[in-house]
């Protein structure tokens, strides 16, 4: 029986992924043996098979990769908010004394009230980006 070259070539996917039966096997065997053109086809395409066998796949621990590097993100950008919260009323502390409330930072020293209001802006600009990496990952 003389079978066309098309079919040989659909044959040759199935073969190659040795997802054939033994008649199917014995039969693009043949045709390899008889038909030197189809024979150097069927060679060139295991040894492709083979090369990408051969590719690794992704490291083991790429996973517990994943899963460290994501608790770290979430943990750093819950103490962002934690610093933008404090470093923000930190300087409204006050206290009661003599019957009125006393600040104890606020009106006694303004540069450290700046100071701590530039890191609570700066911590929540960084909660915000740490934010939105987050949430445009699905978390």
């Amino acid at each position: 029986m003389k079978l066309h070259d098309d079919v040989m070539s659909d044959l040759l996917t199935v073969y190659l992924a040795d997802d054939v039966s033994a008649e199917t096997r014995t039969l693009v065997e043949t045709h390899a043996a008889e038909n030197s053109v189809f024979a150097e086809r069927l060679a060139a395409a295991r040894a492709l098979s083979l090369h990408a066998a051969a590719v690794p796949g992704p490291p083991e621990d790429a996973e517990l990769k994943s899963l460290k590097h994501t608790r770290q993100v979430l943990f750093l950008r819950t103490m962002f908010l934690a610093w933008a919260v404090l470093f923000m009323l930190l300087p409204l502390l006050f206290t009661f004394d003599n019957g009125s409330v006393q600040f104890v930072i606020w009106g006694r020293y303004p540069a450290l009230v700046s100071s701590f209001w530039s890191l609570a802006a700066a911590s929540w600009v960084a909660w915000y980006v740490m934010r939105r990496q987050v949430r445009q990952s699905g978390l």
